[in-house]
């Protein structure tokens, strides 16, 4: 069985993405509200789960395929914000993004949401995993 320990790092707003890294990783989109006295995010809403060789490029400039998908579901004083774990390796990185999708179910995802294609896969997730399972199995 394939393991693996994903370390959230987070939340970006989206005003503040092109801090996300220059690196490769998983991504998840979520919808939030802000609160700007205490400077704090809540009503957490997971949207979309990804993986991209440079997480920051994937989401500059709003070029992301989804973005005008992900701003839909915005209402009312929402904005978008963003979580990553580093995953440098490519099949490790589709792996464990094929496996949140399957377990997750987000709306805008439509890829892997239906059949779990690998091996039978353990992950475990911690830091800013709003949404997720943080310990699941997925496979046969």
């Amino acid at each position: 069985m394939d393991e693996y320990n994903l370390k959230f790092v987070g939340y970006y707003r989206d005003c503040n993405k092109s801090g996300l890294p220059e690196k490769a990783g998983i991504y998840c989109v979520y919808k939030c509200k802000y609160n700007h006295k205490e400077k704090t995010l809540y009503d957490l809403s997971l949207l979309y789960i990804g993986e991209s060789e440079n997480i920051n490029e994937r989401h500059k400039e709003n070029k992301h395929e989804h973005y005008d998908d992900f701003c839909s579901y915005l209402g009312n004083n929402e904005t978008l914000c963003y979580s990553y774990a580093l995953v440098s390796d490519d099949g490790d990185r589709m792996q464990c993004e094929a496996a949140l999708i399957y377990k997750m179910q987000p709306p805008i995802n439509t890829q892997n949401k239906d059949e779990f294609l690998y091996e039978k896969t353990h992950i475990k997730t911690s830091g800013s995993n709003y949404g997720l399972s943080k310990d699941f199995i997925v496979g046969k």
